[in-house]
């Protein structure tokens, strides 16, 4: 028995700071999900109720962020829609990704049309397409699409304002958890518009039978594989085998997974220089907190007055800016908890500055607090990471000093089209353009749950609390510290109270 549903697609909501804090041992440690299990054949019946969402992945951008392709499926049509001015310059149409919680059967969807078609006539699409996929590469952005449904010479939409209009077909016999809908031409004129785009389509009551498993890595348990016979899901159940030990090699690097496996300040420039010298993949690891010098910054958060002794730190990945490529750091650098103190670089003409200097396709910095450190660059300086083009700065946090020209961060100095999550600053942060306590510029890419007590300043703009240059991006759930409450910042006291984290 299959459960059909018709409603709109919503994006995830952020999880709140208050999950983070209140449930240390996993945000669903509390969810029971019911199985049972025969043991003579591995399969498992589910008994779990499935709430499908949905989420943006890609588009045909609009020239307002207001009316981008994300809000199609927002699940409101009357507060915005996807607009696409220009249309006959795309000369292979406009489309919108977009990707299912889970995989679901598709039997119809609904279109409504924009807010103002009545007097703004011939924008609704006249020739479209929806696909469906289970193999689709957010990076590359290809798939393994398969026709769901097509549509010509259109004549069922008008120019009506906000109106639905539903188009039923047979349901599909393969369950699909990504979707890709092409507009290929409109009626008229050169402005395509819609309000919202709605699935209907059939859940799976999901039988599970085991196909593999998965061995335990120094990171992560194992894991048992199970396929839905029904829809063809895969989910991962962990069983009892436990994480496996790192094991440090003469060379420094784990003999299991790798990964370079770092406990003093030896190491970590080591592993630099590696990176800097071509290793832009490898994976690390701190076993220990690590002191490359010694009492960076005085007590007042300050420059120690004699620098001499201090030994200078190399960012980690590089742009070579005369042949336009990247060195950036690709691997996976996870601090596990722990520190590295007295990082001292102080050259105002170099670009791309903090513990990492440019991370790339990829790359990910997890779980290390950058304390009693001083970065002073040019454009796009930050205390963890200076440009993350790659993929993920999470758990993280700077206490150090930070300033620089141009996107200038606590954490991070400019962040292009990735997410940084679960992270602070409490260090001072200054330059001139683009200048936030977290991240100085955030172009298309993720902010969420993270916060800002440090001190900010910018001689120019834009200058934030939280972030200084938010363009087409998404900052949720994210405070800083002022003397007055509002939307993004809180006080003293709220943030001594923990109303942040509500």
């Amino acid at each position: 028995m299959t459960t059909k549903f018709k409603k709109p697609i919503a994006l995830l909501l952020a999880v709140a700071i208050a999950m983070l804090l209140n449930f240390p041992s996993g945000l669903f440690a509390g969810i029971g999900i019911g199985l049972t299990a025969n043991a003579e054949n591995d399969t498992q019946t589910s008994t779990e109720t499935s709430t499908i969402t949905f989420t943006a992945l890609d588009g045909t951008a609009s020239t307002n962020t207001t009316e981008n392709y994300d809000k199609l499926i927002d699940g409101n049509k009357m507060s915005g829609k996807w607009c696409v001015t220009s249309f006959s310059s795309h000369s292979n149409g406009v489309y919108i990704v977009f990707k299912a919680s889970e995989r679901i059967f598709v039997d119809g969807y609904t279109i409504t049309t924009g807010n103002d078609n009545s007097t703004e006539n011939g924008r609704n699409p006249k020739n479209w397409m929806l696909k469906g996929c289970n193999d689709y590469n957010k990076e590359t952005k290809t798939g393994t699409w398969v026709d769901i449904n097509t549509v010509t010479n259109d004549d069922v939409l008008k120019d009506t304002n906000n109106t639905d209009y539903d188009f039923s077909f047979a349901k599909t016999t393969t369950a699909y958890q990504y979707f890709r809908l092409e507009i290929t031409a409109i009626h008229s004129g050169d402005c395509m518009q819609m309000s919202e785009f709605t699935l209907s389509y059939n859940t799976c009551d999901h039988e599970w039978t085991k196909t593999g498993t998965i061995d335990p890595t120094c990171t992560e348990g194992g894991y048992d594989v199970y396929e839905c016979t029904q829809c063809g899901a895969e989910k991962k159940v962990p069983n009892d085998i436990p994480v496996a030990e790192h094991n440090k090699g003469e060379d420094g690097k784990c003999t299991y997974c790798g990964a370079y496996m770092i406990s003093d300040a030896a190491e970590l420039e080591a592993f630099a220089a590696a990176v800097n010298g071509g290793e832009t993949s490898a994976n690390a690891i701190l076993t220990a907190d690590i002191t490359v010098n010694e009492d960076v910054l005085k007590a007042d958060g300050t420059l120690a007055d004699d620098v001499s002794g201090f030994t200078a730190w190399t960012p980690i990945g590089w742009y070579d800016y005369e042949q336009y490529a990247e060195h950036s750091y690709t691997g996976t650098f996870d601090g596990a908890g722990h520190t590295i103190s007295g990082l001292y670089f102080n050259d105002a003409s170099i670009d791309y500055v903090g513990l990492f200097g440019y991370v790339g396709e990829g790359g990910r910095v997890l779980n290390v607090g950058v304390v009693d450190s001083y970065f002073s660059g040019r454009n796009g300086v930050g205390g963890v990471c200076g440009s993350n083009s790659g993929n993920t700065i999470e758990n993280c946090y700077n206490t150090g000093s930070v300033s620089g020209c141009d996107y200038v961060g606590g954490v991070c100095g400019s962040n292009s089209g990735r997410t940084i999550e679960n992270c602070y600053n409490t260090g001072s942060v200054s330059g001139r353009d683009s200048v936030g306590g977290v991240c100085g510029k955030n172009f298309y890419g993720t902010i969420e749950n993270c916060y800002n007590t440090g001190s900010f300043s910018g001689s120019g703009n834009p200058v934030g609390g939280v972030c200084g240059y938010n363009l087409s991006g998404r900052v949720t759930n994210c405070y800083y510290l002022s003397k007055t409450s509002g939307s993004d910042r809180k006080t003293a006291a709220q943030f001594k109270s923990g109303e942040v984290a509500y």
